[in-house]
């Protein structure tokens, strides 16, 4: 098996830049991207099981987003509205559907985030009457997204029928979110039991609560309180200091914010870079390092002060390819190395954390992949990274000044193991559910992997490199953390709204928390 390139420099001072980086091309143009508040909508044409391009496209002037698909028995047609970043109402209309395709499909939606590989979460639809299926939910983060519906059933074609489209989701929303419709039939009360209040939240029989930020808003759950915190338009991770604040990753907003739990509020707000996505602290305390997505480098914090020291630029990568689009970072046990993965630069820059430089690139996404999240082994002598895939990219045709390009398989999830020391990869285990969040338990005989394109926490013998278990946790389960002891691990599920708690001895789900949104994060607190 050919082992990754590795190269290295000298140790040396950090590149040091000013407090917000200057955005590389590739920002800059995503930044256009975002800007423009029209979205590209495929249609599609289908027959009986297979679906095939059709020319038309749909305008969002209106701030809907809409695609069809034909079929001999059916016409589904998917509307999504407003088509931008956050909540959306999306709408699958099944023309010329008789007797149980009314009320009675089995429909499904599923989500591709282009930009940045994240699985393919699902959610389901609910009949509204007259062919008519609705779901309400999140698109979360703005960008490019294929959307695609479903329907199955008693009334439909033996391969079911599809309607599927590609959007360009700017970050403002051009109209409201359309009403929700009434559920009707008896998936009504399946349809409408799903949150819960924060007040109603509870934690009985757990030794620790969590603090939770949530999928594609800007609210905080802390226990013990009746309403939610608003820290921004959009979170995405929280990580607890060592004095107990709660340090928030404010996404759209461009800081951290440091949340006192016991008393509700912001006690801090320290800006970042570009979309700040993940903390690490060093084993003292003093230091946080924030990885931010889109300005492409790491945030440097002193954390007693509260104030940025530097700003590492992983663009401008002295051992490899630029790095873009770093995510789910983590600090060696010993504290001398933060190893960063970059979805957009084949692998993880490795920091050695005493100048701040970037000292080695480990590449490891051979296959077309996207790096996403890292975690070490208690002695330090394995790292394990997760990375997201891609899904599959279909062939286009030659036009204009752009030759023809061919079709791409999909390259499904994967836990890649690499060893430290040489920095070469020892091993490749296929996860199959998309992007992950990964830890290692505190005994380093197992590794824990989520999914959000699954329903399952999948983990893994450090020993054997085997997949031993599969453990439904809820819709989409994202972020994870072990109590101190490491008996019981809490996982967020961004489709079950609620958080799992896994006894590690039996491997088994021994609560869940329903809560009042869609989980992404967490953190223990008492």
């Amino acid at each position: 098996m050919r082992q990754p390139t590795v190269q290295t420099r000298p140790r040396g001072a950090a590149r040091r830049t000013a407090p917000v980086a200057r955005a590389p091309m590739i920002a800059g143009l995503l930044a256009l991207a975002l800007a423009v508040a029209g979205a590209g909508a495929a249609t599609f044409a289908a027959t009986r099981g297979a679906v095939h391009n059709a020319t038309t496209s749909a305008s969002s002037a209106r701030g809907a987003i809409n695609a069809a698909a034909t079929n001999a028995a059916a016409t589904p047609r998917l509307d999504v509205a407003p088509g931008a970043f956050g909540p959306n109402r999306f709408l699958l209309t099944i023309s010329g559907a008789t007797g149980p395709a009314l009320t009675a499909a089995h429909v499904t939606l599923t989500f591709d985030m282009l930009d940045m590989p994240m699985g393919t979460p699902s959610l389901a639809a609910y009949p509204v009457g007259g062919g008519r299926y609705q779901a309400m939910g999140r698109l979360t983060m703005p960008g490019h997204w294929r959307v695609t519906a479903t329907a199955t059933g008693a009334g439909l074609p033996p391969g079911g029928v599809r309607a599927s489209l590609r959007l360009d989701a700017p970050m403002q929303a051009s109209r409201a979110v359309p009403r929700p419709l009434p559920v009707v039939g008896p998936t009504a009360r399946l349809a409408n039991a799903v949150r819960v209040s924060a007040a109603a939240v509870r934690w009985t029989g757990l030794p620790y609560r969590a603090v939770v930020t949530f999928l594609g808003d800007g609210n905080v759950y802390i226990p013990g309180r009746a309403t939610m915190l608003r820290v921004g338009a959009l979170n995405h991770s929280v990580a607890r200091a060592l004095d107990g604040t709660m340090w928030v990753t404010d996404y759209n907003g461009g800081r951290v914010a440091v949340v006192d739990p016991a008393r509700g509020r912001i006690v801090a707000s320290i800006p970042t870079g570009v979309y700040p996505v993940h903390i690490a602290f060093s084993a003292d305390g003093r230091k946080a390092y924030v990885s931010d997505y889109v300005s492409n480098d790491i945030a440097v914090i002193d954390v007693h002060q509260r104030r940025k020291l530097a700003t590492i630029s992983l663009q401008d990568n002295p051992t490899g390819p630029p790095g873009l689009h770093p995510h789910g970072l983590a600090l060696s046990p010993d504290g001398r190395q933060l190893w960063a993965p970059v979805s957009m630069g084949g692998g993880i820059d490795i920091v050695d954390t005493r100048t701040d430089g970037i000292i080695a690139t480990v590449f490891t996404a051979a296959n077309g992949g996207a790096p996403h999240a890292v975690t070490f082994a208690p002695d330090g002598r394995t790292a394990y990274l997760t990375d997201a895939g891609r899904p599959a990219i279909p062939a286009t045709a030659a036009s204009a000044g752009a030759p023809a390009t061919p079709a791409s398989p999909a390259v499904p999830s994967q836990l890649v193991v690499i060893d430290t020391s040489t920095r070469t990869i020892r091993a490749r285990i296929t996860i199959g559910t998309g992007s992950a969040m990964v830890a290692t338990s505190p005994d380093g005989r197992r590794v824990y992997v989520t999914g959000q394109g699954g329903n399952v926490l999948t983990v893994v013998d450090a020993r054997t490199l085997q997949i031993i278990a599969r453990v439904p946790v809820g819709g989409a389960p994202h972020g994870l953390t072990f109590t101190p002891d490491g008996r019981l691990l809490y996982i967020a599920s961004n489709n079950g709204y609620a958080v799992s708690v896994v006894d590690t001895r039996t491997l088994r789900v021994v609560s869940t928390v329903p809560l009042p949104d869609q989980a992404d994060e967490l953190a223990l607190w008492r």
